[in-house]
């Protein structure tokens, strides 16, 4: 009976056959990371979840469908009337001050952007007409503006044609986009800017 009551107690405090302690304390382990883990990541998506309502992905979708459908319209509106006429004594005259109310700059910026590009010279009469000498094609004097366009209206983060201004900051020129805030360098082309860059096809429905 004493050898009974013995065995019992010594089953009774035994581990079970195929037990090991260490696999045991290694899987508790694991199980613990896990569940810190989740917590982790659940703490991660309720920060995420109280985003301002301005950041939030829908709001962030609106908006910029919104400036995309703002640039498509302004660009279709964006339509200029050039025109270009050969006068007599070896001349070329078009509609400088008209152009630049609507490209909202200096007419004498573009004036001097024109010079620049076609090597030529004039001067604008009363009537706002630009009288340049040389004979010109209305097709090189459409790419020269696309190309101004391209370097001084357009922002080359947006896309924004209208809402863009050229800001002088510390003797430089920068395109400033009131649409998305960016900015980028431009030069002067009173200090003889030349450009060598092709333009995009979008701009070429601009003119």
């Amino acid at each position: 009976m004493l050898s009974s009551s013995t065995e019992d107690s010594d089953s009774g405090n035994s581990l079970p056959l195929g037990f090991d302690p260490q696999e045991f304390r290694k899987k508790r382990e694991e199980k613990l990371k896990m569940a810190k883990s989740v917590l982790i990541k659940k703490k991660e998506v309720e920060h995420v979840q109280n985003l301002p309502d301005e950041l939030t992905y829908n709001n962030l979708l609106k908006r910029a469908m919104h400036i995309l459908k703002s640039n498509d319209n302004t660009q279709a509106k964006m339509k200029l009337p050039l025109e270009v006429k050969r006068e007599f004594g070896n001349k070329t005259m078009i509609n400088l001050v008209e152009i630049a109310k609507i490209l909202n700059r200096d007419p004498d910026h573009i004036k001097k952007y024109l010079f620049s590009e076609l090597a030529t010279s004039g001067s604008v009469n009363i009537e706002g007409k630009l009288l340049m000498k040389g004979n010109f094609l209305k097709a090189q004097i459409q790419d020269v503006l696309r190309l101004y366009i391209e370097h001084f209206i357009v922002c080359a983060s947006c896309d924004a044609v209208l809402n863009t201004n050229i800001v002088r900051e510390n003797k430089l020129y920068f395109l400033r986009c009131k649409n998305c805030g960016a900015s980028r360098y431009v030069g002067n082309i009173v200090e003889g800017f030349k450009s060598k860059g092709k333009v995009r096809p979008k701009l070429r429905g601009l003119i």
